[in-house]
């Protein structure tokens, strides 16, 4: 039984590319359907990770220097949106949605990218917020070295700045 539970996680979204996706929620139903098989989670773990990615991650060979820019340059992006446009609630709101399938038992989940796609979209919880993740698409076009799941966050952060909030500390390498 367990070897059809990664068959049954596994879902086409064919709105992007036609790729194989094993969303956030998808992976934590599979566990808690078959918590005993822990060789099998431990392959959702896996390809989780590599079928989700939605942008490179800068490596951790890259320049330093590089990635700081990089990463500044996403900041004032997303600072310059929120002032052009009010959709700082929206940008909190998705960020928020995104690190709420964080599961502190199974220790998985979280802020990983993942909302992006159609397939965690259509959730009844997550009404509204393709608008917010086409706001950001335009952003991860100008910065590709930085990734979906740090992008989001980011933007809620520099969201909440930008709006008089506090300086949020931020962890980016998601």
């Amino acid at each position: 039984r367990s070897g059809g539970t990664l068959h049954c996680a596994l879902e086409k979204v064919k709105e992007e590319d036609e790729r194989p996706t094993m969303t956030t929620s998808t992976m934590i139903r599979a566990a808690r359907y078959n918590v005993r098989a822990w060789w099998t989670w431990s392959i959702f773990l896996v390809l989780g990770a590599s079928l989700t990615v939605a942008s490179p991650v800068v490596s951790p060979v890259d320049s330093g220097e590089a990635r700081v820019a990089n990463l500044r340059r996403a900041w004032e992006d997303c600072t310059t949106l929120v002032h052009e446009k009010p959709c700082a609630p929206i940008i909190v709101r998705l960020a928020w949605h995104e690190a709420g399938t964080y599961d502190a038992k199974l220790k998985n989940g979280g802020a990983i990218g993942t909302i992006i796609y159609p397939s965690e979209l259509r959730h009844p919880n997550d009404a509204g917020l393709d608008g917010a993740v086409k706001l950001l698409r335009p952003l991860h076009a100008a910065n590709p070295e930085v990734s979906w799941a740090d992008l989001i966050q980011m933007c809620s952060a520099a969201a909440i700045e930008a709006s008089g909030g506090p300086k949020i500390p931020m962890r980016y390498g998601r």
